[in-house]
């Protein structure tokens, strides 16, 4: 079985999309090496019998959708990369800062921020 998973962060901009055997150790490799993770507030996952098919879902995803952090599947790489850095909002959370933003940086300084995952 293959999972395809999809990162959103604030106001549901698309960050990520991946095709995975396990889900659980390739959301840990993002944690410990992907600069989006952190900005993620919910990873939505599904989950297919066809490894093949999986691999399309994730392909058309990333072609159609544009995630922000992707670049394999990216039809047009450079003009996106240069969209993408010019458009500097699409990295920064305009949340107003509240005891709730200030209890995320806490849990993120402690390494126990995780953002949350729903399985469709």
């Amino acid at each position: 079985m293959r999972s395809v998973y999809r990162a959103y962060g604030y106001d549901d901009l698309l960050l990520y999309v991946g095709c995975t055997k396990d889900v659980g150790n390739r959301l840990k490799q993002h944690r410990q090496s992907s600069r989006w993770y952190y900005r993620s507030e919910i990873i939505k996952v599904r989950n297919f019998e066809s490894a093949e098919y999986a691999a399309e879902v994730e392909r058309r995803a990333i072609s159609r959708l544009c995630p922000v952090q992707n670049i394999q599947h990216q039809r047009d790489y450079r003009s996106r990369l240069k969209a993408v850095t010019r458009d500097k909002s699409a990295f920064v959370d305009r949340r107003p800062r509240s005891e709730k933003l200030i209890g995320e940086i806490d849990a993120f300084m402690r390494g126990q921020f995780s953002p949350v995952i729903s399985v469709e």
